[in-house]
């Protein structure tokens, strides 16, 4: 049976997580905002990577059960979900950077919020779990993120890469 990693979408959200000011009281520049996005990224790295390791109990032996690919994926959801309210109490670069930025953040959370109504339902969560969703035809939630966050400016947590 073909099983989805962690969706690109997801993975890419790790970055967008808590970034900070620069500490003069002022809007961060874009270079400190990723360079915080980076550091905080990690630990919703490890966050990330739990969740998936039971991705392995779900596929291994026998057809996984539904009920439980349903509770994997609305788990990373949910994680993703708090990756984005922790960034939105933060302040973002002034000018066109900020804007930018936001901009990247609203559709995560559009791609969020996408990915809870497909994962709501248990057919539409093994069909996305199992890939059968792609062979349909059908609309990936997280289709279109990476590009916004990657001209967002951001870098190690939108690669994928834990470095």
């Amino acid at each position: 049976m073909k099983v989805r990693g962690m969706p690109i979408g997801m993975a890419a959200v790790l970055g967008i997580l808590g970034v900070g000011c620069g500490g003069n009281g002022g809007a961060p520049s874009r270079a400190d905002f990723i360079a915080e996005a980076d550091d905080i990224c990690r630990n919703y790295a490890d966050r990330f990577e739990e969740i998936n390791a039971g991705a392995d109990d779900l596929t291994s032996g026998t057809d996984p059960d539904p009920a439980l690919v349903q509770d994997f994926l609305q788990e990373l959801v949910e994680v993703n979900e708090d990756a984005v309210d922790e960034v939105r109490d933060l302040s973002l670069p002034g000018g066109d950077a900020g804007n930018e930025i936001d901009a990247a953040l609203d559709e995560v959370e559009r791609a969020n919020s996408r990915a809870q109504r497909l994962f709501s339902d248990r057919e539409g969560a093994m069909a996305y779990f199992t890939g059968e969703d792609e062979e349909a035809g059908a609309a990936d939630p997280f289709a279109g993120v990476d590009e916004k966050l990657t001209d967002a400016g951001f870098e190690v947590c939108f690669s994928g890469e834990e470095g």
